[in-house]
């Protein structure tokens, strides 16, 4: 009795060890995983991609992004979804909790707010229809482009609005409004 009593204490401390390990190694990846996509986002490819692409947006504001996607030669919008698509993986690490969520509105937000301000959340829009195309129907509103990247957008802004201290809101929102630039 005593012999299965040590082997029943010694599993269960094996296994509370292990889930302890466990959960240590996940924060710390999280942890690793947020620090890497800032780097990222602030190397100087990316730098680079994101003063490109807010030239192209400014440009052809207001058109839509798939109007860009079709006029415009992949050399010009490339950096535009360079920078589309890292904001899209920022919200799948933090839908999937592959990320430290706690310091994601202030490594990314100032940023990011630019760019829902300016861009965005009119340019992820679809375009609207003439008189002549819409016949006599009732003209249909879209919520946006039927695309995944612009929904996972949306959902990372509705996410940092709930997340992000309203004093850095205030802030960012005047600072988007006064940069031409992106930064």
């Amino acid at each position: 009795m005593a012999t299965l009593v040590s082997v029943g204490t010694g599993l269960i401390g094996t296994l509370v060890g292990a889930a302890i390990a466990w959960l240590a190694g996940r924060r710390q990846h999280r942890v690793e995983t947020t620090y890497a996509m800032h780097q990222e986002f602030h190397a100087a490819e990316m730098t680079k991609s994101r003063g490109l692409a807010g030239k192209t947006v400014r440009k052809h504001y207001p058109k839509n992004y798939d109007c860009l996607r079709r006029d415009l030669p992949p050399k010009k919008t490339q950096h535009v979804w360079n920078v589309m698509y890292f904001y899209q993986r920022l919200w799948l690490a933090i839908k999937y909790e592959n990320i430290y969520t706690k310091n994601v509105p202030e490594m990314f937000g100032e940023n990011f707010w630019w760019w829902y301000l300016r861009s965005y959340q009119k340019q992820l829009k679809p375009e609207e229809k003439s008189k002549e195309e819409e016949g006599v129907e009732e003209k249909k509103k879209n919520k946006g482009l039927n695309w995944q990247a612009a929904q996972d957008i949306e959902e990372l802004w509705t996410w940092m609005n709930k997340e992000t201290d309203p004093g850095h809101k205030k802030r960012w929102h005047e600072r988007a409004m006064e940069m031409a630039d992106p930064m």
